[in-house]
């Protein structure tokens, strides 16, 4: 199971992510996850999963990783609920 980031009105949420991202981050967390990697599916729309940018950030983002849409839209992409949930707090109290 893995969790991917979203926005509602706004604001940064998060939800269970679709089977298909799930196995695309076992794929990718045990290959070389320094470098992007793409992801195509038959029937689905290609993305790419890449290492999480934690440039200017303080804490531990380490199992935080970033997907990208084929429209280039970027979502957080982890199995760790929880810090997943305390990222999305954190930056709502911050950001609002």
């Amino acid at each position: 199971m893995s969790y991917i980031s979203i926005y509602i009105d706004k604001k940064l949420d998060y939800m269970e992510a679709p089977m298909r991202y799930t196995r695309a981050l076992l794929d990718y967390i045990q290959s070389d996850v320094s470098e992007p990697k793409q992801y195509t599916d038959y029937q689905e729309s290609p993305f790419i999963i890449k290492p999480y940018n934690k440039n200017g950030l303080t804490g531990d983002y380490d199992g935080f990783y970033t997907l990208v849409h084929e429209n280039g839209q970027e979502c957080i992409l982890t199995r760790n609920e929880k810090k997943l949930s305390g990222f999305v707090g954190f930056r709502n109290r911050i950001i609002g």
